[in-house]
């Protein structure tokens, strides 16, 4: 009888060492306790934001500019423009090629837009901007050489559009 319960006792020993070492190796491989949760909430946050993402295509919001970023988007093409025709660099822009890409229509102020016959959302489309654009890449050899007296910076306007564009 000794012996039996011997091998019984053993037996019972290498079944609570193995699942020691089976929730070791568990506790291994999941890392952190909440592991699991944190996997959860990074692929929410992934279905989240790829919805999000295909929600504004499908509506075509890769194809607008945001109409309180039009100013932005101005000035970063105004500095391109201006680096092209008068040659200067180092964020600089023209006030007068500005103005003229707002007379064109690539602003956000109704007044110039409506002058157009068009409202506010449609002249922010790529459609109409690419029409704008290389319209006034056209006309660039004939902006006066005076407005390059009328040069400033960027200003607070992020510089990132400009090496965007």
């Amino acid at each position: 009888m000794d012996s039996s319960r011997d091998e019984l006792t053993n037996q019972l020993g290498l079944y609570v060492l193995r699942s020691r070492r089976l929730g070791d190796a568990l506790r291994r491989a999941l890392g952190k306790p909440h592991a699991a949760f944190n996997l959860v909430i990074a692929l929410l946050a992934t279905v989240i934001f790829s919805s999000t993402f295909r929600a504004g295509t499908e509506r075509g919001m890769d194809q607008l500019v945001a109409w309180n970023g039009a100013g932005r988007v101005v000035n970063a093409v105004a500095t391109v423009l201006t680096q092209e025709r008068f040659h200067l660099g180092g964020y600089a822009l023209s006030e007068c090629i500005c103005q003229e890409l707002e007379n064109r229509g690539l602003t956000s102020n109704p007044e110039f837009v409506q002058r157009l016959g068009l409202t506010v959302p449609e002249n922010l489309r790529a459609v109409y901007l690419d029409k704008v654009l290389t319209d006034m890449e056209r006309d660039l050899p004939k902006v006066p050489n005076h407005c390059k007296d009328a040069i400033r910076g960027v200003g607070a306007d992020d510089v990132g559009y400009v090496d965007l564009v």
